[in-house]
């Protein structure tokens, strides 16, 4: 005997739903644990002590937003900061404009390493791509070189918060 047609609709649709559901809570509870661990001094201090693969060294920073945009200002000017071109990329990546000025010091400064120019070019791309490009017609030589790279170093907010690994 063959069972009715809406039986197994029903069914399927009972299902449907108990898997939308059970995976709401799912990222309910991520979303509840990463935003509980993300203030501005914690963020930081994942960001220093984290044994994440590269492409996620960021997170805590992306996920700490524009709680830790001031802090990281004041420690990404200094070039002996450890993981200081992951901290600069941060910024671009949290996209807080008033960074800007800071990675402009960065990017203009020809005693800094070319790479971390570079990196600042990139960040302030991620906030704002026509200053960017201006800036790269004007600061350096390769600054149009670094402004292709722009887009692998682009990190959503979802990415850090999933833990994304590319």
């Amino acid at each position: 005997m063959s069972m009715p047609f809406n039986s197994v609709r029903g069914t399927k649709l009972r299902v449907v739903l108990w898997t939308l559901a059970v995976l709401g809570i799912i990222v309910f509870g991520l979303l509840a644990y990463r935003i509980s661990s993300s203030g501005s001094d914690k963020a930081i201090a994942e960001f220093f002590a984290s044994n994440a693969a590269e492409d996620q060294l960021m997170d805590p920073l992306i996920l700490g937003g524009r709680g830790v945009v001031a802090q990281l200002m004041k420690e990404v000017v200094k070039k002996d900061m450890p993981r200081r071109r992951y901290a600069i990329l941060a910024l671009g990546n949290i996209g807080d404009p008033t960074a800007i000025e800071t990675l402009n010091l960065i990017a203009l400064d020809p005693s800094e390493v070319e790479y971390v120019r570079c990196d600042a070019l990139m960040a302030i791309a991620l906030i704002d791509e026509s200053q960017a490009r201006t800036l790269a017609e004007r600061a350096f030589p390769t600054g149009a070189e670094c402004m292709k790279k722009t887009a692998s170093v682009r990190r959503s907010y979802w990415a850090a918060l999933l833990g994304l690994h590319w």
